[in-house]
């Protein structure tokens, strides 16, 4: 199975999942906002769309960059662990650095 970045972001698991719905109704009109910037800018890393995509949603929405990098990390916290690989990965990398 191939897995790229749009299959652990996909609209339809996005908002169902529980990182979204523990949200505040701002950091979610944020979150939204922010998939929206990144899906219409084609141009430059997915990296880079996401910090710039991150930093005009905190902007708009007056709320804490932290916040919503912290909702991300648990989005993909949870679609990795729908794809069953997080424990694949962390084994990776552990193999790789030696523990």
């Amino acid at each position: 199975m191939n897995l790229k970045v749009s299959n652990l972001f996909e609209r339809k698991n996005l908002f169902d999942s529980n990182a979204y719905s523990n949200l505040s109704p701002k950091l979610k009109a944020a979150v939204r906002d922010l998939f929206e910037a990144v899906e219409h800018q084609p141009d430059g890393s997915i990296v880079d769309r996401f910090e710039e995509a991150v930093k005009k949603a905190a902007k708009a929405f007056d709320c804490d960059e932290y916040a919503i990098w912290e909702y991300l990390d648990e989005e993909l916290e949870e679609n990795l662990s729908l794809y069953n690989i997080k424990g694949r990965l962390d084994k990776h990398i552990e193999k790789r650095i030696g523990n």
